[in-house]
Formats: structure tokens, sequence, C-alpha cells
């Protein structure tokens, strides 16, 4: 790997001579991968690690890092994160170009912080070590961040799960609600209710219960009264 700087954040890029030659590419020097979250499960124990959950999509457009990582949030999900040897060679085969790309690993030295990280969800998941009821963390979030999280696919189970693991509760508030008029879970930032991660003895569909994922574990997901208190994550 060779590392490319940009004037606010430095940031590593993958460079092979099998790749990154394109006719739309006139510097090849600042273009970008972005990783989108787009899934085909083989088994319900599939881990993100070892299936291809996730797809990468070259962009042949010349940006800087700080660019390329809007664009990639703004219309597909951040820039790549890499976890092994397999991620690298599917990104290396995403492209049959040669050159340098922008993925989301980035260091920023002039805050003082000289670790590299992952530019990737898990920014935007915040885990709030307060004891409250459901009701209670989503106001919480709404007057404070933006809302309670939600979980729409496995690779944003993931990312909320690695914040729970540092919660002084086992359970964490979900922003995910039952509707005893409706009968039915739904996500109170009104997305679909497609991906589920329930415990298998979660049976019941009561009023007033809410969604909490597990601390440890597997990460499943519990039905809980509103009342009960627990820590909580933001988006």
């Amino acid at each position: 790997m060779s590392v490319s700087s940009s004037p606010v954040t430095a940031s590593r890029s993958i460079s092979s001579d099998r790749y990154c030659k394109s006719d739309c590419i006139k510097n090849q020097h600042e273009v970008s991968f972005s990783i989108t979250a787009v899934f085909a499960l083989v088994s319900g124990h599939c881990s993100l690690f070892t299936c291809h959950l996730y797809e990468y999509h070259f962009i042949t457009e010349n940006k800087t890092w700080d660019e390329a990582q809007s664009y990639c949030r703004e219309t597909h999900t951040d820039l790549a994160t890499v976890f092994d040897m397999t991620d690298m060679k599917r990104l290396r085969d995403s492209t049959k170009n040669d050159g340098n790309a922008w993925i989301g690993l980035y260091n920023e030295p002039e805050k003082g912080k000289g670790e590299w990280h992952w530019s990737s969800a898990r920014d935007k998941v915040i885990l709030i070590k307060e004891n409250k009821t459901w009701t209670e963390a989503l106001y919480y979030c709404r007057e404070n961040h933006y809302d309670l999280i939600s979980i729409t696919n496995l690779a944003e189970q993931w990312w909320v799960q690695e914040r729970a693991k540092n919660a002084s509760t086992d359970f964490v508030w979900l922003g995910l609600r039952y509707t005893c008029t409706l009968d039915f879970w739904f996500w109170i930032s009104d997305e679909q209710v497609d991906y589920k991660n329930w415990a298998s003895e979660e049976k019941m569909d009561d009023c007033d219960m809410s969604a909490a994922m597990e601390k440890g574990g597997e990460h499943k997901w519990h039905k809980k009264a509103d009342n009960s208190k627990f820590n909580f994550i933001c988006t």
C-alpha cells in the first residue's frame, strides 16, 4: 500500500499495476472506491467477514479524500473498508485500471490523532451510557443527536453491536417499537423492517414493547418493556 495525503486529512490508498486504467480518468492520483450495503445471505449464520455481503463500486471521478468521502456518503454508504485479504482481492478485481484509489483509511495528525481509522457508518453510531426508558432515550437522541438507531442490514448490525459491547447495561435500546393498534413492529425512522435479528425465543408481541440489543453473545434483539432502563444507541 502507498500513503496519499490531502490538505486536511491523510488517507491510505491502494496501488496495483493491475488496475486503474480507464479512458474516463484524466488524473489517476485521486479517484475513489465506495462501499454499499448490498447483501445476499446464504445462511442465517453468515459472517460479515466471510460472505460477500457488500459491493465495491469504482468511481471514475477525480477528487480529494474529503470530497471522495462526502461523495460516497451521499450516493452510496461510505468509502471502502477492507476487512481482510479477501476484501483486498475483491477491491482490486472491481476495476481494470492502474494507479491509486482512495479508500476509507485516515488519520488526523494535525489534531494530535496519529492512529489510523476507517471512515464508516460507525462514525454515525453513538453509544449513550445513561440508563433511560425507551421514551426517554428517544427524546434524548432527538434533542442531542438525530434519532434512536435503526438497523436495516447486516453491516449496520455489525457497527451497532461493536458500540453495544461497551455498554454498562446488559441491553441497549434500538429505535424499533411495537404498535398494538396496527399489530406490527416498525422503525421510528420509517425504514422497513426487512432485516431482523430477533433472539429465537422472542415470540410475544405485547403493548408498550420496544427492541433492545443484547450487549454480548450474538447481539440478538430482545423485546423489552418500554419502562425498562438501559443504555441506548443514537445516530
